[in-house]
């Protein structure tokens, strides 16, 4: 029986603190913030309390994406990534998230990714792409992958071992930080060309996760793999991650899209038997209520953080937002062990991209924000043009190699749709022409353009809508 309320979620909450001493051990000389206020960037917050309050950063109108986000294991280090209309950047805090500082600015404009690596290192890389970086300091080393990176695995007792998973869940490995790969197994031979991630487990080096139309699993480093239930290439089933719980081997969270013949739904699912099956817990549009009572649709994004609590296996985050007449997002908690759902609806605050627990106490929660309400004029600068009156949809989102803009017409009139990359540059425009009020859908197609943040901007007489689509080939 799945039960809903707020009072469950705050005793759950306290019962957090009871397993924060036990992360002491692996956390160095880390502490929890000591601030109220985050300087330097809007981009990052941190809660204390489930997301009932957000740590206050300062206000910013520009568009941005943090889509990177991680804690190292130096003394209080966070690193943060950004994409903007500038391009990429990455931020770090030497605070535990009190304050941040712009460290590097790698030639493109990526949304960027961190793998964490002994001795205050990381790797710096992006989904779908050869190039990635080794940070050390403020110093960034520019590497080769063998093939497109769609997974990020560090040996965490040596930085200098690292291994990649590539298309078909090929998984190539390095002993010298990246200079050089070899093949480690073979290909799933999925016969598949859309690929969404590769997941390692933290326990055994040899067993990683496959997520496409479909899914794959390997004990062996890649020798052989095997089909994941309930995943079915019949029926277009698309998995777009796993996550390993830091405390038990056998538990492992997914986010896939299922769908069959009579049915299609967006699903978290868990297993207990270290990836073998999976069993959906969480289905989109099921209703839960907020911490005020109002009752709200569980809606989450293929690109939704999904996180298993530190210290409690059985618990895990994920969240949503939507800029759309300011919604805010939605942090949702789920506790297997009691079959729990919970909600906290959080004002001012587009979406989060990524959830960080602090090394030291689980009780302290890093987000990873983005700011969509910055929209694009006809010249392709800032405007916070709205319309209540006009729906926008996009599916779906991330997209390969084509996505469809779906909305309704008011009134009849002149309509412009137009797609711009992130630095405001208009790359396609889609229609331009008197159109009849009511519903319109125009296609997209991404197949000569590369992976990355693209915007949409729809002119209607007076009204201006944008919002941004996710290309990952």
């Amino acid at each position: 029986m799945r039960f809903h309320c707020l009072t469950v979620l705050l005793i759950s909450l306290i019962a957090l603190g009871l397993v924060a001493a036990s992360t002491d051990a692996r956390a160095g000389e880390w502490t929890v913030p000591d601030c109220d206020r985050i300087s330097g960037s809007s981009a990052v917050t941190f809660t204390t309390d489930g997301g009932l309050t957000l740590a206050e950063t300062q206000s910013s109108g520009m568009l941005f994406y943090c889509y990177g986000l991680a804690a190292l294991d130096a003394e209080n280090t966070l690193l943060a990534s950004l994409v903007t209309k500038t391009g990429s950047s990455i931020l770090r805090s030497r605070n535990a998230g009190c304050s941040w500082q712009t460290i590097a600015s790698p030639d493109m404009d990526k949304i960027l990714l961190f793998a964490p690596a002994p001795g205050g290192k990381a790797y710096v890389w992006a989904k779908e792409q050869k190039i990635f970086y080794l940070l050390e300091g403020t110093s960034l080393t520019t590497l080769i992958a063998p093939d497109e990176i769609f997974g990020f695995a560090v040996d965490p007792n040596d930085a200098m071992h690292i291994r990649i998973g590539s298309n078909d869940c090929q998984i190539y490995e390095s002993v010298d930080g990246g200079a050089n790969f070899f093949a480690v197994g073979q290909p799933a031979n999925t016969g598949q060309t859309v690929f969404f991630t590769v997941d390692f487990s933290p326990y055994d080096w040899d067993c990683a996760m496959c997520g496409t139309k479909g899914a794959w699993r390997t004990t062996d480093a890649g020798q052989t793999w095997q089909p994941v239930e309930p995943f079915d290439l019949e029926d277009v089933d698309l998995v777009y991650k796993f996550v390993f719980s830091p405390d038990d081997p056998q538990r492992v969270l997914a986010q896939a899209n299922l769908e069959t013949v009579t049915n299609r739904s967006r699903d978290i699912l868990t297993s207990t038997d270290g990836g073998v099956s999976f069993v959906s817990v969480v289905k989109q549009g099921e209703k839960v209520e907020d911490q005020n009572g109002e009752l709200h649709q569980v809606f989450f994004k293929n690109s939704s953080p999904l996180v298993s609590v530190p210290g409690q296996p059985e618990v895990a985050y994920f969240a949503a937002g939507v800029d759309y007449q300011n919604y805010g997002t939605n942090l949702y908690r789920y506790d297997a062990g009691d079959d729990l759902l919970t909600l906290v609806h959080i004002d001012g605050i587009d979406d989060i991209n990524v959830i960080v627990f602090n090394p030291v106490d689980p009780n302290v929660m890093y987000f990873a924000l983005e700011n969509d309400r910055y929209h694009l004029t006809k010249d392709g600068t800032g405007s916070r043009e709205g319309s209540a009156q006009m729906m926008v949809a996009v599916s779906p989102n991330p997209f390969n190699p084509s996505a469809n803009i779906s909305f309704n017409l008011p009134n009849a009139g002149q309509v412009k749709l137009e797609v711009y990359n992130i630095k405001g540059q208009k790359v396609s425009t889609l229609v331009n022409q008197y159109l009849s009020a009511g519903d319109h859908t125009y296609s997209w197609d991404g197949s000569r353009f590369a992976s990355g943040v693209y915007l949409y901007r729809l002119e209607a007489g007076e009204t201006v809508r944008s919002d941004k689509m996710l290309l990952l080939k």
